[in-house]
């Protein structure tokens, strides 16, 4: 950012505040996605129980890794990255 407000100004400088977000977004949405699916596979594979291999019948989710995964990150989400 002190880069692009040298370069361009404090237009430039949010624009790529903006994009950074959009960046993280956009990653964050990838790992949940892939994630959710290796449950899937795992079941498939006979590593986990076969519950994790349900899938929905319109759109073939795989709902129930989405939801356990779902679950993990948010028991996860307050433990963040400091060493306390």
């Amino acid at each position: 950012m002190d880069i692009g407000r040298l370069i361009g100004g404090e237009t430039l400088a949010i624009a790529i505040a903006i994009a950074g977000v959009i960046g993280a977004i956009g990653s964050f949405s990838t790992l949940m996605l892939s994630f959710s699916r290796l449950p899937l596979v795992m079941a498939e594979d006979g590593y986990l129980p076969r519950v994790f291999a349900r899938q929905n019948s319109r759109t073939g989710a795989p709902w129930v890794a989405i939801a356990a995964c779902a679950i993990l990150w948010g028991v996860c989400y307050p433990l963040g990255f400091e060493k306390t």
